[in-house]
């Protein structure tokens, strides 16, 4: 039985980490606190129209890294 991995928080970085360990061939657990993904990265829609809110600017060093 191959073990798991548990990935702590649904944001840009626990993504990113989840992402490059299943294509390294682990199984991967994320756990998120929240009913969504994204961490600090968002859209609220609250008003009646969306407002991005969280990172301005997600780079990496080889294209987008999500």
């Amino acid at each position: 039985m191959q073990e798991e991995i548990i990935v702590i928080g649904a944001g840009m970085a626990g993504l990113a980490a989840a992402t490059t360990l299943q294509e390294a061939g682990k199984n991967v657990r994320i756990l998120e606190g929240r009913n969504r993904i994204g961490g600090r990265t968002h859209t609220d829609s609250t008003l009646g129209t969306s407002v991005d809110l969280g990172a301005a600017w997600i780079h990496g060093p080889i294209g987008n890294p999500l």
